[in-house]
């Protein structure tokens, strides 16, 4: 999603017509419906969950990682139609901005859902800090701009600190809110490089005690999940430093948790999106299938995720092939 819009919600994208899509949008699109079909191929039920609500809080997190596990309660009441066990064994997988509720929904199940089956959590390109994350993308990705209208949707607080630091040149507050609806790749394209701070007049409300709350209670590292983990990472990720990830492993394993952490060295974060779903899902069958993972924590690190021969063979014809055929289109072209 990546976006605070609400038409671009999962339930809506992947089947309205007249969405206006980026090309790294369809392909984004297009990896999601490949995966939920590799998923189904092998006997399992898929739940994607809109865990951005109603109104459409990117980057809430602690609203989305509720929204994950009682969208996993509703799939386990669901056996009068798909025929799933009440107590089936369940694997959370996400990436990127996806990865924040799903991991936040992680370390939170002990106390919110304990009664839930959760046997293995495979998430990649984390945003552990949104403080960190808000640094990073500063002056000019549009993807805080989305962070920010997600949260303040969220947020009366932040929303009227927002209001009363916008621009005061109105074709720049009308600009400001005319952005706010579209989905990711028609924000980034209309954006391009320009200044975020050029739609507030001030944007010291960021700084404001209020809104660093937010950003805490919304950040990883609340608790230590208690299911094993499989976490890959590029080690040059351009959305938020792979220090933080490192240090929020560091800190899960030295709490007990159960972890495959692997780092891709030639990937960037789009990228190992592309890639690197495909480990997960081999990883997840691993799981299913009742392999055990080594207790403790295990660190690897690998040059390109598209060679991983697990994941090949998992997938048997590799997606990536599939999606290039279907669009026409060389993918290594769109790598930035």
């Amino acid at each position: 999603m990546n976006s605070a819009g609400l038409d671009c919600s999962p339930s809506y994208y992947f089947v309205a017509e007249g969405v206006e899509m980026g090309e790294y949008d369809t392909i984004v699109t297009l990896v999601h419906r490949i995966a939920i079909t590799t998923a189904l191929n092998q006997g399992w039920i898929v739940t994607v969950n809109d865990h951005e609500g109603l109104n459409a809080s990117f980057m809430a997190n602690r609203r989305g990682a509720h929204a994950v596990l009682d969208g996993i309660r509703a799939t386990l009441l669901s056996s009068n139609f798909t025929g799933v066990d009440h107590d089936a064994a369940v694997i959370m997988t996400a990436y990127s901005a996806g990865s924040s509720p799903t991991v936040l929904a992680a370390e939170i199940k002990s106390t919110y859902a304990p009664e839930l089956n959760i046997i293995g959590t495979a998430v990649g390109g984390l945003l552990p800090s949104l403080q960190s994350v808000v640094n990073y993308l500063m002056p000019s990705d549009w993807t805080l701009l989305a962070a920010i209208w997600g949260l303040a949707s969220e947020y009366p607080a932040l929303f009227s600190l927002l209001q009363e630091s916008l621009s005061h040149n109105i074709t720049r507050k009308t600009q400001f809110e005319e952005f706010h609806p579209m989905c990711s790749e028609q924000l980034r394209s209309t954006l391009g490089d320009q200044k975020i701070a050029s739609y507030f007049h001030s944007m010291e409300f960021l700084t404001s005690p209020d809104v660093q709350e937010i950003f805490s209670n919304n950040s990883l590292g609340q608790d230590v999940p208690a299911m094993p983990m499989f976490i890959y990472e590029s080690t040059h990720d351009e959305a938020s430093p792979t220090v933080d990830t490192d240090n929020l492993v560091s800190w899960y394993c030295k709490e007990g948790a159960t972890i495959h952490y692997r780092m891709q060295t030639q990937e960037s974060h789009r990228s190992l999106f592309l890639y690197g779903f495909w480990q997960a899902l081999a990883w997840s069958k691993e799981r299913f299938d009742g392999v055990a993972m080594p207790e403790g924590c295990q660190n690897s690190t690998h040059y390109f995720a598209n060679t991983d021969l697990d994941s090949i063979a998992f997938l048997g014809e590799t997606a990536v092939g599939a999606i290039e055929r279907q669009l026409g289109i060389d993918l290594s072209s769109l790598i930035i």
